[in-house]
């Protein structure tokens, strides 16, 4: 790469000779004609500042930094019918001067001076940043309306340093395509959600740090302080929510857990989670579909309060459609709504990924452990609660707090009601939310 400023050497005493008598030696060493009828316009303009008084020509030995010497080459391209040959200009100015060139060389000028910054400034450790900040930018922009979602930037370094390396002891959820860990940066504890290296994750890990910022207002949605761009997929930095996840709360009971999820916890996350999701189907700009809700996407902090962490698989419902439609299945298995294999989706998906969650928490069975069974998991549980057998398949550890079977036959039935198999007979899920609530309240009156 080379600059198109350099030092001349001292003006030599002999006149320059004539623009229109200067030969141009291109970079093949041919010679070029002189400049067409069409330029002469600029070339008298040319003369008359050569013709000046004595004084507004600079010193016969100046300071080297103070004379420039522009070169602009504009080189026409011959056609087929015989076009004018290619020509050049030079063009000497001095600094604080009139640079004597024509209106169309100094445009050139403009644009080369430009195009050469912009190359400078350009390096290979840039070209992950410049890549995933222009598609982060690109898709911020299309989502805020008008609205500013601030987030902060952090190095590469920092966050490697702040997670020991991304030690395996610093884990708190291992995803499909990310792992969420603990770390301690600019002395307070943090969550950074590293994704894959392979290409695919950066689409979702971009959607991700969108979605987040934008959800981010939300006291049951994991907030997002920023990001590091330097990576090849981008890194995402949030609030401490905590050492653990739904799923190693709920199944994971001996590992340095005193007792497991109490009754009343367990109806207050899925409050808190019904809440978060309504927010998301209703409060942005446009409605967006998780695709992702399973217990592994959901955090729990000290307070037991919970935190949606993960929305790489959302999309939004376009503007006038009441449904996405999707050429490829995008779900968390055990969790996908039977309308997704038709690639066809709209809110009502996440309802049914919500309902089997609410079956989780209410027997602490995995979804997908079910395999074994005669039944899948819905047409398990309905069977139960149908022959008034419900107590039988809950987890025996809430039957000990001696709540009322009314109240487990109420979550079941909420639960049941979001898993049927046409979603236009799924409620909505501020419905569901509400429905909670009033759950709740019973539980603490209890």
């Amino acid at each position: 790469f080379s600059t198109p400023f350099f030092v001349p050497p001292p003006i030599k005493a002999n006149p320059r000779p004539r623009l229109s008598q200067s030969p141009i030696t291109t970079e093949k060493g041919t010679l070029r004609r002189h400049q067409q009828t069409e330029d002469k316009q600029d070339m008298k303009k040319t003369e008359k500042l050569r013709a000046a008084p004595k004084s507004a020509v600079p010193a016969q030995n100046p300071h080297p930094s103070s004379l420039i010497r522009i070169e602009v080459m504009k080189v026409r391209r011959r056609t087929d019918s015989g076009a004018r040959p290619a020509w050049r200009e030079d063009v000497h100015g001095a600094c604080g001067g009139t640079v004597t060139a024509g209106t169309r060389a100094q445009k050139k000028l403009e644009g080369e001076m430009g195009s050469c910054f912009r190359i400078k400034r350009q390096s290979k450790d840039e070209g992950p940043l410049l890549k995933n900040g222009s598609m982060l930018l690109e898709k911020l922009i299309a989502s805020s309306d008008g609205k500013c979602n601030p987030i902060c930037t952090f190095s590469a370094e920092e966050l490697s340093e702040a997670t020991k390396g991304y030690d395996v002891g610093q884990e708190i959820s291992r995803y499909v395509h990310f792992v969420l860990y603990k770390g301690f940066l600019r002395g307070r504890e943090l969550s950074v959600k590293r994704y894959g290296s392979y290409n695919k994750c950066l689409e979702t890990a971009i959607t991700d740090i969108v979605i987040s910022s934008q959800m981010s207002v939300h006291k049951n949605v994991l907030k997002l302080i920023g990001c590091c761009l330097e990576t090849q997929n981008p890194v995402l930095v949030y609030e401490y929510g905590g050492e653990k996840n739904l799923q190693r709360l709920m199944f994971d009971v001996s590992d340095g857990q005193l007792e497991p999820l109490t009754w009343k916890s367990r109806i207050k996350i899925a409050m808190d989670i019904a809440n978060a999701v309504a927010y998301l189907h209703t409060a942005l700009s446009r409605p967006v579909i998780n695709r992702g809700l399973s217990l592994i996407s959901i955090v729990i902090d000290t307070n037991y309060v919970a935190k949606l962490a993960d929305f790489s698989l959302s999309v939004a419902i376009p503007k006038g459609k009441s449904h996405v439609v999707e050429d490829a299945i995008s779900g968390v298995v055990g969790y996908i709504a039977p309308e997704v294999l038709e690639c066809k989706i709209n809110e009502k998906a996440d309802v049914y990924s919500f309902g089997i969650l609410l079956l989780e928490l209410l027997t602490r069975r995995k979804s997908g452990d079910h395999s074994v069974e005669e039944a899948p998991f819905r047409a398990f549980v309905l069977n139960y609660v149908e022959s008034n057998r419900l107590t039988e398949i809950v987890d025996q550890s809430i039957l000990s707090e001696r709540i009322n079977g009314n109240e487990l036959v109420s979550l079941a039935k909420i639960a049941l009601c979001c898993t049927q198999e046409n979603p236009e007979n799924r409620p909505m899920i501020t419905d569901v939310a509400k429905q909670l609530r009033q759950l709740n309240k019973d539980c603490k009156l209890c």
